[in-house]
């Protein structure tokens, strides 16, 4: 009975915040994993090395309104 609990009726809060912007996307980057695949259908490091790609080899610039990782 224990096991069933744990395995399909426990879970683990991953969204509680009430953060916005750029205060909530870094929460998201450094919380639980699962919200980053949630969020973004990728891992947070997948995403951060994606965002540094694009600003490095692609030529993605941040605005002054909002950055690359926003973007």
């Amino acid at each position: 009975m224990h096991v069933y609990y744990i395995n399909y009726m426990y879970k683990e809060p991953c969204m509680v915040s009430y953060n916005i912007g750029m205060r909530w996307l870094n929460e998201v980057l450094r919380g639980h994993w699962k919200q980053s695949v949630n969020m973004f259908r990728m891992d947070s490091t997948i995403l951060l090395s994606l965002c540094n790609d694009l600003e490095t080899h692609h030529g993605l610039k941040p605005s002054r309104k909002m950055s690359v990782i926003k973007m």
